[in-house]
């Protein structure tokens, strides 16, 4: 989550609040390990989830902000993580 945070520039909570939305409706799985939550996609579990995978796919590649994004997050991960 931390990642997120600082890829975004967002508050904690209210990452942590649509992440909590997002697991509810099964399209995130989380696993505790210590203090920390890790979060990662759900396999599509049926056809329309699948669909919006698609989509979300396809906008990310067109979307500048989507792109500056994931560069922002590889960059972090290069060097660790944000909290590593």
């Amino acid at each position: 989550m931390c990642d997120i945070v600082s890829v975004l520039k967002v508050p904690q909570p209210k990452v942590s609040r649509h992440l909590a939305a997002l697991k509810k409706c099964g399209l995130v799985n989380a696993r505790k390990e210590g203090l920390w939550i890790h979060y990662s996609l759900r396999l599509p579990a049926h056809s329309m989830h699948k669909k919006l995978l698609d989509t979300l796919g396809l906008c990310g590649a067109l979307e500048a902000d989507l792109v500056s994004d994931a560069m922002k997050l590889s960059r972090i991960r290069k060097s660790l993580g944000c909290c590593g």
